[in-house]
């Protein structure tokens, strides 16, 4: 039991993917917080099931129009570099929601369109994430690394959406939106931590002429 337990984790006996994968847990816990901040501050300023389902559109739609771009920049830039840059990309805007509701000036409008500025980064930052993971464990473990990934990222989408019900219960939806900002922080930590001389980083993609 203790041996196949230790088999299942044994990406983490790596410094660099230990780090990676603590980035990530308050990174994508902090993602899904925002993300069910944003609609029900959507819902409260507009009472409008439309207006929700547009919020909702914006967050996901880049994924859908921008992922292959995202993959073709992921090939050709150093992953660690590109997440690093999306990483502080993404704390912009939630520090912006974050002002607009403490202002008290926040509109329906403002939240759906900075939710889509958070959707197009993710959208290069998801396949930059997925790529590194090899470079970050090397071939051996690749597979267990993903497997880890995968139960991370479940689990972001029960604890996030958990923890922002409780915030916004106990101090309003603004809070959210500072703690997802403040989650980007951790990853970009968590990347400067790391030792680029135990990654073994893929060669870039060339263009095709």
């Amino acid at each position: 039991m203790s041996a196949g337990l230790s088999r299942s984790v044994a990406s983490l006996r790596i410094p660099n993917y230990r780090r990676f994968f603590a980035g990530q847990a308050v990174s994508f816990s902090g993602n899904w917080m925002q993300n069910v901040a944003a609609i029900w501050l959507v819902l409260h300023l507009t009472n409008s099931g439309t207006a929700v389902g547009l919020t909702t559109a914006a967050q996901f739609l880049p994924l859908l129009l921008l992922g292959a771009w995202g993959g073709l920049l992921a090939d050709r830039f150093p992953k660690r570099r590109l997440l690093m840059i999306t990483q502080a990309l993404l704390a912009l805007p939630s520090l912006a929601l974050f002002a607009l509701v403490a202002t008290g000036v926040i509109e329906a409008w403002m939240v759906i369109v900075l939710v889509f500025l958070c959707g197009v980064v993710i959208a290069l930052d998801n396949p930059a994430r997925q790529a590194f993971v090899p470079e970050v464990v090397g071939p051996d473990r690749v597979v267990n690394a993903v497997g880890l990934n995968s139960v991370l990222l479940h689990g972001s989408r029960i604890a996030g959406p958990g923890l922002a019900a409780a915030i916004i219960a106990v101090g309003g939806v603004g809070p959210c939106f500072a703690i997802n900002a403040l989650s980007h922080a951790a990853m970009l930590v968590a990347l400067r931590r790391m030792d680029p001389r135990a990654l073994q980083p893929a060669p870039p993609a060339r263009r095709e002429s």
